[in-house]
């Protein structure tokens, strides 16, 4: 027998749910299996201390009650059934909004893409105006230590 169906066949076992035949297996299986055996030493346990707690006297009306309370609460409302009805008029509102808003965002001319080009660009050329100046001071630098003597700058010759 496979684990999971024997500790199936372990409870059905102990209440007395099982044919002829596989109640007789199961008798068999129990002789060789240890697991089986705990596991049926522990139903046997809950099914003990299940029956010694007291029982409690149920009202006739428990049943009604409890079945009126659950019909009360499924049961469909004027405002539960416009609830249906708003349900996809609100999904298409949202998208309609999103739509609406992508729209307003969007620039309307391309003046604002040029500006943004523009400032760009300014900013580029200062860059790189900064840049070759600063490659300029290099070369002089450069010049200026390749003519000194090459003993004062630490063997630089021309």
């Amino acid at each position: 027998m496979k684990k999971a169906h024997e500790d199936v066949n372990v409870s059905a076992w102990l209440d007395d749910e099982l044919g002829p035949a596989d109640k007789a297996a199961m008798e068999q299986h129990l002789k060789v299996c240890r697991h089986c055996r705990n596991l049926l030493a522990e139903l046997q346990q809950v099914r003990a201390i299940t029956r010694q707690q007291p029982a409690y006297a149920v009202s006739p009306y428990f049943a009604s009650r409890v079945l009126d309370g659950y019909r009360r609460a499924s049961a469909e409302t004027i405002w539960s059934e416009l609830d249906h009805l708003w349900h996809p008029f609100l999904r298409w509102a949202a998208v309609a909004t999103m739509i609406l808003v992508a729209l307003l965002a969007w620039p309307r001319n391309d003046q604002a893409l040029e500006n943004a080009v523009q400032v760009t660009e300014a900013e580029l050329l200062s860059g790189q105006n900064e840049l070759i100046q600063s490659l300029g001071d290099m070369d002089q630098v450069l010049q200026f230590a390749l003519a000194q003597p090459s003993s004062q700058f630490g063997g630089f010759s021309q």
